[in-house]
């Protein structure tokens, strides 16, 4: 039988019924982990994490605002740059497999996923494969959540989704002074939160509907500061707008 981690290598969608046999005879990594969403200047990049506990904000300096912890960057040894991002807990993790489309993971799991429609539009236009599925499963092999990443000449976009009610979801940011967006809206009658920085140019949109929890989070690539647009409110408005639930 071939290990998972081939399988996952070649970013091949392996047949979904020997996928999830597969994953069903390893051994449990971890029935309860941490994942961490960095995006300090350059793309989006997802940290599996064992252990608790957050690496941010010197004692005293940190402000809370529900969800939000922000506070003032302060160069140090392991921490070069301002950044802004997001970890989750408690999120039921006992392996994980890569496809290539969101239809893929829905007929592999029997799930609808909700996931903005925009992106599928990127992915048809840009003649990319930047982008990819990593789906999370329980030790029963249902599925626990998705991370999506996808790559343009403009921004890197990275979204988790879970329909684990006991999932938690904190931001944090670094910034020169301090300060972030911190925002209530209404996308289509579901209540949200918009949060943002604008050095590092990034901008996250939090959402709760029913037992399902969603997270976008949109970044400049950094890569040609004078031509690339920065990112807006308005941007991640119309992201969450093409959700479909």
């Amino acid at each position: 039988m071939n290990n998972i981690k081939e399988e996952i290598e070649k970013i091949k969608i392996p047949d979904h019924l020997h996928e999830r046999s597969k994953m069903g005879v390893r051994k449990a990594r971890s029935e309860k982990r941490k994942l961490k969403f960095r995006n300090p200047w350059v793309a989006a990049m997802i940290l599996s994490i064992l252990g608790l506990g957050f690496i941010f904000s010197p004692s005293g300096q940190a402000t809370f605002h529900g969800l939000f912890q922000v506070s003032t960057f302060e160069e140090r040894a392991n921490v070069k740059e301002m950044s802004f991002g997001y970890e989750v807990s408690n999120v039921s993790i006992y392996d994980e497999a890569v496809f290539t489309s969101l239809s893929e993971v829905e007929k592999a799991f029997d799930v609808s996923v909700p996931f903005p429609e925009k992106f599928i539009e990127v992915e048809a236009i840009s003649n990319t494969e930047l982008f990819k599925y990593n789906v999370f499963v329980d030790q029963a092999n249902h599925f626990s959540g998705l991370s999506y990443n996808l790559s343009t000449q403009d921004r890197n976009y990275d979204l988790f989704v879970t329909n684990n009610p006991e999932s938690q979801v904190n931001f944090s940011a670094e910034t020169a002074d301090g300060t972030a967006i911190d925002r209530d809206v209404d996308i289509n009658g579901i209540k949200g939160k918009i949060l943002g920085t604008s050095e590092p140019d990034s901008f996250a949109l939090y959402i709760e509907k029913d037992s399902w929890t969603l997270v976008v989070m949109s970044t400049g690539r950094g890569e040609s500061a004078e031509n690339e647009p920065d990112i807006i409110e308005a941007e991640m408005i119309q992201i969450a707008e093409s959700i479909k639930w």
